[in-house]
């Protein structure tokens, strides 16, 4: 008779008695007591989940002995920590378990290294091991490690003995979501479903499978027994390949700024910057000039220098120490010069063998041209060829904490602002993950990117958007203290107007990222009613607190209205932004004195 060891919380003595009889092995509880597991005999189901998952393994196979171990009751429920501390204490012990089941789960997962550890132990010694998924479609664990069969319900699925088997996947099995009468604490009768039970019925056939089955082989078993095999599609992703050490930029315009500004950030070395002739800063030190706007707003400062002199592009050397030439937007700087920059760039690339990172898109034929000559051309394109569909729709919780910097409108300077947030916790000794959505965001270290900024070009539909965000912010969480993300344009429409006003990838994001606390770039000019309607509109996800707002002092703004684009000056008038700051309870920083940021970041610190 097989033996199954089941984690969950606890079950019932009337249950027991009236339906398991000598078919009892073992009866424990588990609870932490001042950092020590603490381990007692007996088992009973003060909550009534256990009982019902006894329930449904027994009413598959009747034939199997029941060690059930209770991790979880009213008084006490394990944490992550705990329940690593009871797999080890299983993988240790010298009884025997042919399989183990546990049909709960960590949605945020902090140990993921120590999971796959013990798991993969106890695997070794000839256990399946079966674990349910979290029933709000979150990618939980143990059920999403690698040594676990992991399954999820599928409503679809009508009968307890059918399954689906999923290749290529973290989940494994979808099984019947369908309510099925089971017997609960009290005896009596229960409807009930959930991936908890949908992973019972699945222990219970396992069980089955054993009798004739070596568990090295169970998987293949399961495949030939399912009513269907689905494999999910590979993972396309172009980024996984780019490989820069040092990097040349063209030109010196809004996006390479932040290259410059930050090269200390920089996964490659920025090896020089370059221009058009026709530039007024050709010769002059980039590092100096973005000082006068960025930290050092009264003038030029003394103390910044750098070996980044900007050279004219036709008279650069490309034999210069390089490896990727990295093109920033430049199809309206196109349209005015007499020739094709972007051949000029193309033929030089391929002449002197350099990549070529491009935040234009390329076309086709220039790419098979590269790729002919052993290089590689590459742009940020988003498309479904990028997305992650082998979590058939579930999605990561994020462990890590999560900070969103959002805006009321475009060309606020939230990019710089993530960078400087970023720089200042990582002099601090905080690690900062980054998930970008400008077309440069690779290029900085520790950072993924979702070009979705300007002239991008991006073909998701709405749910692959959020699979991908989600996805790519979770693969920072193992390298990261903290995380962040930044939105193009506004938060929400100013007003009603066409598709092109509504910032539905500012939606996806949020949906995606569930971020923990935001700062919201403002203008001077934003109307109060308008910002608290967008502070409003963030803090209605899921527990996000907007912690301050932040703000960059400018020349000029733009105002679109029925009567087309004006274009007003300003002057620094801060008592627009006192009253901001009066009527909503929130301390606003200048996002061009490194003081602020230095506060901002301190609001960050102390919020998590």
């Amino acid at each position: 008779m097989k033996t199954i060891t089941i984690i969950d919380t606890g079950i019932s003595k009337t249950y027991a008695d009236t339906y398991l009889k000598n078919r009892i092995n073992g009866l424990i509880t588990y609870k932490v007591i001042n950092g020590e597991l603490v381990k007692y005999q007996g088992a009973e189901d003060d909550y009534g989940h256990g009982t019902l998952v006894c329930s449904a393994i027994n009413t598959i196979n009747k034939s199997v002995s029941f060690r059930v171990i209770k991790a979880f009751g009213k008084d006490f429920w394990a944490d992550e920590k705990a329940l690593i501390l009871i797999l080890n204490e299983i993988e240790r012990s010298e009884d025997k378990t042919d399989i183990l089941h546990i049909s709960s789960g960590i949605q945020a997962c902090e140990y993921l290294e120590e999971w796959e550890k013990v798991l993969w132990k106890i695997k070794r010694k000839g256990t399946v091991i079966v674990s349910a998924f979290s029933n709000n479609y979150v990618l939980s664990y143990p059920a999403a490690c690698s040594a676990v069969i992991g399954v999820m319900f599928d409503t679809n699925i009508i009968s307890t003995n059918d399954w689906v088997y999923v290749k290529n996947s973290p989940i494994n099995i979808f099984a019947t979501g369908q309510p099925k009468n089971l017997v609960d604490r009290n005896g009596n009768l229960a409807k009930t479903a959930g991936a908890s039970f949908s992973a019972a019925f699945i222990t219970g056939h396992i069980s089955k499978i054993l009798q004739t089955t070596n568990p090295n082989d169970i998987n293949e078993q399961l495949k030939k027994k399912a009513i269907r095999c689905y494999e999910a599609p590979s993972v396309i992703n172009e980024y996984s390949n780019i490989a820069m050490k040092k990097i040349v930029a063209f030109p010196f315009n809004k996006e390479n700024h932040s290259l410059v500004r930050n090269h200390a950030m920089l996964s490659p070395q920025l090896v020089d910057v370059l221009d058009v002739k026709y530039s007024p800063y050709i010769g002059y030190d980039a590092c100096q000039l973005l000082s006068i706007s960025d930290y050092d707003p009264d003038g030029k400062d003394e103390n910044t220098t750098s070996e980044y002199i900007i050279k004219d592009i036709m008279q650069f050397d490309w034999n210069t120490d390089f490896d990727t030439f990295v093109l920033g937007h430049v199809f309206q700087l196109n349209e005015t010069l007499p020739f094709s920059i972007y051949e000029h760039i193309y033929s030089n690339c391929i002449q002197y063998r350099k990549n070529l990172y491009s935040y234009d898109s390329i076309p086709s034929h220039v790419k098979k041209m590269f790729s002919e000559k052993g290089l590689r051309a590459f742009c940020p394109q988003i498309t479904e060829n990028n997305i992650s569909l082998n979590h058939c729709g579930m999605l990561y919780e994020i462990s890590k904490p999560v900070v969103g910097i959002f805006g009321t409108s475009a060309k606020q300077g939230k990019w710089s602002l993530q960078l400087k947030i970023r720089e200042v916790l990582e002099e601090r000794g905080y690690r900062t993950g980054h998930l970008g959505t400008e077309p440069q965001s690779l290029l900085f270290h520790n950072t993924k990117m979702c070009a979705i900024g300007f002239h991008s070009e991006v073909n998701l539909k709405q749910t692959s958007a959020i699979s991908l965000f989600n996805y790519l912010l979770h693969s920072l969480e193992e390298t990261s203290d903290v995380l962040f993300f930044g939105t193009q344009s506004n938060v929400i429409p100013y007003s009603f107007g066409g598709l092109a006003t509504i910032p539905l990838y500012t939606y996806e994001m949020i949906c995606a990222c569930e971020p923990q606390a935001s700062v919201l770039c403002i203008n001077e000019w934003d109307e109060i009613p308008y910002i608290k309607r967008c502070i409003q509109y963030l803090e209605s996800f899921n527990g996000n607190k907007v912690l301050a707002l932040a703000y960059f002092f400018k020349d000029y703004y733009e105002k679109w209205d029925s009567s087309g684009l004006s274009v007003k000056e300003l002057k620094y008038d801060y008592s627009k932004i006192k009253k901001a700051k009066e009527s909503i309870l929130l301390p606003i920083y200048n996002m061009g004195d490194k003081s602020e940021v230095e506060m901002l970041c301190d609001d960050i610190v102390n919020y998590f």
